[in-house]
């Protein structure tokens, strides 16, 4: 033992640099929020740490460790940085990164002399370099509606890549030249399908409170106001994640067959910033719920489709959200797919991972009666209604899940599977030998799709 929590309110991380020489102790007390780090240097004093930070009210997620310099992720002014600070002088710290208008920091890549960073936004990615300083030396844009990933420098090649992708172009590599600062194609994913046939559109619409909210659409050739397009909608929209466009077959499907897409960057999620979470999260939670009922109103009000052919899905998270919304306006819907959800929100924190700080921090705890009141009034299986026919799902778990465990999906699919007004098809599919992440095999993925975009063209036909 190295190192140990004083009380139930206390989480640990760990930290350590690539050599393994260094290591930073976080640790966490969630009741008072408050943050303590402790480090351990070459082992100079044995097993002893030291103390960099106690008790402070200030939050960081250390990302590496260089020639006695600590680099952090840290929240400054409602967007994330990356700031730096000597081991022996903590206090006296910088912020490296750049601030761009309506971008967020989605990547890094430490190098030799520079640190290589990526920016998103609804629209388009940015890449710059900066120095240990933090000077911008070099910045691009990339082109629109496209998501920068992979940032990697390869040693052996010494080369810097990336991918590009978006929700219906597989990721492209490309080599940048970290001189001249330009990049090319390097490799690219061979399809069946013309990727030029796909538009997107970036799209607001204003939710219950007046709020306006980014949805992204994908559509093939046209988007037609006749009402009979069947359209597929989703979400993950919590913990801050940025969810920007990456290459789903499933979407590609969906389109190849008369459908549009949408994803909804509902409040919760970090496309628009730490503001944009915070009003999303734990005793706002609801207001990610309705953003995304409300886009689907928005959608049936601007004549593209109707209720009876809008399809639902989500994971984790997402699947919380989407189950939530379908308790609570089931006549919005035709069929959900409901994957891996957060469904019992009073018993989440009573199982596995369910009682992290990072998932309490999130959705509140039942030990705190204003958080019980909220987590209840909108908990999907504690708010089904026996009088109500709900629209079909498909609900999808893997038996060895142990970050939100199958339990939940078994619950909400008894509990929907023997209400007396229950006439639409509630489906249960549990996936054997697998976790949270569900299919990792290939032949396994592409069954995945097919049962789950087969059950949505059946539901979304009209009977």
């Amino acid at each position: 033992m190295v190192f140990e929590a004083v009380n139930k309110n206390e989480f640990l991380s760990l930290f350590n640099s690539e050599d393994e020489d260094f290591y930073i102790v976080k640790r966490e007390n969630y009741e008072e929020k408050t943050y303590s780090f402790y480090y351990l240097d070459s082992y100079v004093n044995g097993l002893k740490f030291n103390t960099l930070f106690e008790d402070s009210t200030y939050d960081l997620n250390i990302i590496n460790y260089k020639d006695n310099i600590v680099f952090a992720k840290a929240i400054i002014n409602g967007q994330e940085h990356i700031i730096c600070f000597s081991k022996d002088e903590p206090k006296k710290w910088k912020n490296l990164t750049p601030n761009y208008e309506n971008a967020v920091l989605t990547g890094y890549e430490f190098l030799e002399n520079n640190i290589i960073l990526s920016y998103q936004s609804l629209q388009n990615g940015i890449i710059t370099k900066i120095d240990y300083e933090g000077n911008v030396l070099n910045e691009l844009a990339t082109p629109k509606g496209l998501t920068i990933g992979g940032l990697k420098y390869h040693n052996a090649f010494k080369k810097f890549f990336f991918t590009l992708s978006s929700y219906t172009i597989p990721p492209v590599q490309y080599k940048l030249d970290l001189e001249l600062f330009k990049y090319e194609v390097v490799g690219k994913t061979e399809v069946s399908f013309d990727p030029k046939n796909y538009k997107f559109s970036q799209r607001y619409f204003t939710s219950f409170d007046g709020t306006q909210v980014p949805m992204f659409i994908v559509f093939k050739d046209s988007l037609k106001t006749d009402k009979n397009t069947p359209f597929l909608l989703k979400t993950y929209g919590g913990y801050g994640t940025k969810s920007f466009p990456r290459y789903d077959p499933g979407v590609v499907y969906f389109l190849e067959n008369g459908g549009a897409f949408a994803y909804v960057n509902i409040r919760g999620g970090g496309e628009l910033g730490v503001n944009w979470w915070e009003n999303g999260k734990k005793l706002n939670k609801t207001n990610g719920i309705k953003d995304f009922i409300a886009a689907s109103e928005y959608l049936i009000e601007q004549g593209y489709t109707k209720p009876k052919k809008i399809a639902i899905t989500g994971t984790s998270h997402g699947g919380l959200i989407i189950a939530a919304s379908a308790i609570m306006r089931p006549d919005l819907f035709g069929a959900a797919v409901v994957d891996v959800g957060v469904l019992d929100m009073l018993r989440f924190e009573n199982f596995t991972v369910g009682a992290t700080s990072t998932n309490l921090s999130e959705f509140g705890t039942v030990t705190n009666l204003q958080d019980f009141k909220n987590l209840y009034s909108y908990s999907p299986f504690h708010n089904i209604n026996n009088a109500i026919n709900y629209p079909s799902m498909l609900i999808v778990t893997g038996n060895h899940d142990d970050r939100v465990p199958p339990l939940h999906s078994y619950k909400f699919a008894g509990r929907l599977q023997n209400n007396p007004s229950q006439i639409n098809p509630i489906l249960l599919w549990t996936q054997n030998n697998t976790g949270h992440f569900v299919s990792n095999k290939l032949v396994d993925k592409v069954e995945e799709n097919s049962y789950i975009y087969g059950f949505l063209f059946h539901e979304l036909t009209e009977k």
